[in-house]
């Protein structure tokens, strides 16, 4: 559970519209933990931090009786299982400075207080534009090839997005942010021809950018 506080909230009818009472009954693996008695309020909460034992996979359950001029109704049941989001520690991209003929990787580092499997999704934007999704990802990195038309041109603002998730809740957002930058030219090859001059010769030097 993310957060410290559960509520139960009621939704009640009475065919003879007569004032409606409620009791709100809350178990923890069934054994009774708090009771709230001829309330009017149609919500009801149960404060966790107030139980120092509680541990994942621990069973929070409530119980709401309706109640109106002195007949009791049917009790209704709700359950929720205790449970803590993983947490996204870290989130970086390399290279830093990435030209358009490269390939980004995006390295995360995240954590678990309940120790369950984990599984992230990456999701890869350029100037705000979704290029491309992973999905159900085991690995705590993912790639975007910058040298496929459209996924980052000299200029363009990559942004990767990362979330985990238990199979039961999913951690906040985390993202990481680069710009594409102008990539040094580069000589492909040189050649000096004649291969071996006189030294009279003029030599003629012949470069592929």
């Amino acid at each position: 559970l993310a957060s410290n506080t559960l509520t139960a909230t009621a939704t009640v009818s009475d065919a003879d519209n007569d004032a409606i009472t409620l009791n709100y009954v809350w178990r923890i693996n069934g054994a009774e933990a708090q009771t709230t008695t001829g309330a009017t309020s149609l919500t009801d909460t149960l404060d966790l931090s107030t139980f120092d034992t509680l541990q994942p996979g621990d069973v929070i359950t409530i119980e709401v009786t309706p109640a109106a001029d002195g007949a009791a109704g049917a009790t209704v049941t709700a359950n929720a299982t205790l449970n803590r989001p993983p947490v996204i520690d870290s989130l970086s991209l390399t290279p830093s400075q990435p030209t358009s003929n490269q390939t980004v990787t995006a390295t995360v580092s995240v954590t678990d207080a309940d120790s369950d499997n984990l599984t992230l999704t990456y999701v890869w934007k350029v100037n705000d534009n979704v290029v491309q999704t992973t999905t159900g990802s085991g690995s705590l990195t993912d790639t975007l090839d910058l040298s496929i038309s459209g996924q980052g041109d000299a200029g363009d603002v990559i942004t990767v997005e990362v979330t985990a998730s238990d199979n039961k809740q999913t951690s906040e957002t985390s993202s990481a942010t680069t710009t594409v930058v102008n990539g040094a030219p580069e000589v492909a090859s040189i050649s000096l021809t004649p291969a071996a001059p006189l030294p009279t010769e003029l030599l003629i030097a012949a470069v592929t950018a």
